[in-house]
């Protein structure tokens, strides 16, 4: 009886030390994903403030449109005007 008693006893301890090699394993697991999430958390956070600054610089639909007509606009009246220029200086 007390041999058994031994043995189960052999066999709790061994249990309860592989128990805490794996609670050690998760843990350090957790740790490492943690810090993953961080450092993602990170990179998310400056991928935003890049964007931020980017869209101080797009133009609205509205607002493009009115550049590109102004655009054709300014730059056939370039051409005319070194047409005539031509006309009368030739």
């Amino acid at each position: 009886m007390k041999i058994s008693e031994d043995l189960r006893l052999q066999c709790l301890e061994e249990k309860m030390v592989l128990e805490l090699k794996i609670a050690d394993i998760v843990d350090a697991h957790g740790v490492k994903l943690a810090d993953v999430v961080a450092a993602n958390e990170r990179k998310m956070d400056a991928m935003r403030v890049k964007l931020k600054k980017i869209r101080k610089y797009v133009i609205s639909q509205e607002a493009w449109y009115h550049y590109v007509v102004g655009s054709i606009v300014t730059l056939v009246a370039i051409l005319i005007a070194f047409v005539v220029g031509f006309k009368f200086f030739r």
